[in-house]
């Protein structure tokens, strides 16, 4: 987990020696948080478009002159790496081929997602395969103003879809990836066991005070309902189905 520690990783590999990467693709895949009004619980994302969370300038609210409705300012003098959008026929090939892939959910799962949102509409829908941008952070973040941030960074970025994920790697290995000349080759898979604002009640102090006792992939988690290990294999079909047409070369 961590930018520094997916970057560094990524370039040990494209490194070795002994091993050919000139044609190879990379997939970056793991679990993350939906975005609140656009992914549910169980969601798999084909990420159009990677993030750098922590790049521009944060401030801290109790420090700001001003009302605004974020706390994020968008600097131009870091767009070269803070933001990178995959590439546009890869990810439609992936997306097509993914789309109709049946994905599961629970039935408290979608109780747990009914109940934080007031039954919208969005929340209450079975989960599917999405197009969208990830926003990684070095920070496990989370709630209203960090959702704000998102968004605003999707907009200031011109990104090609909707904020659907946050997570902790993906735009560090975007960038690993563009320098060794494999953006192209690049393919991010993420499911969504959490949402990126507080739920239920959830606060700060209760999900992460030390002394909580709370896991994310508790069956019976304040932040994730039961979908944890569901979400988790929704995203293996997904990615089963990439991995199988690179190896057949439709790809």
């Amino acid at each position: 987990m961590g930018k520094v520690n997916a970057a560094a990783s990524t370039q040990a590999i494209l490194q070795d020696e002994r091993f050919d990467f000139s044609d190879a693709y990379i997939i970056s895949t793991g679990c993350g948080g939906g975005s609140r009004d656009y992914a549910v619980m169980g969601d798999v994302i084909i990420c159009t478009a990677a993030v750098d969370y922590d790049l521009g300038h944060h401030a801290d609210p109790r420090d700001l002159t001003e009302t605004r409705d974020t706390t994020w300012f968008h600097d131009e003098a870091y767009d070269s790496s803070s933001c990178k959008i995959l590439d546009t026929d890869l990810m439609e090939k992936v997306y097509q081929l993914t789309k109709d892939t049946p994905l599961e959910t629970t039935e408290r799962t979608k109780t747990f997602m009914s109940a934080a949102f007031g039954g919208a509409d969005w929340a209450v829908r079975d989960p599917k395969v999405l197009r969208g941008t990830t926003a990684s952070g070095d920070n496990y973040w989370k709630g209203e103003y960090n959702h704000a941030n998102a968004l605003a960074m999707n907009e200031a970025y011109h990104c090609p879809d909707p904020l659907a994920v946050a997570e902790m790697e993906d735009v560090a290995i975007a960038n690993v990836a563009d320098r060794f000349g494999l953006l192209d080759h690049l393919i991010i898979i993420r499911d969504c066991v959490n949402c990126d604002v507080f739920m239920n009640g959830a606060t700060p102090e209760s999900l992460w005070d030390p002394d909580s006792d709370h896991t994310l992939a508790s069956e019976s988690s304040v932040e994730a309902a039961d979908i944890f290990p569901i979400a988790m294999e929704n995203n293996y079909k997904v990615g089963k189905v990439v991995i199988d047409a690179i190896l057949k070369g439709e790809l």
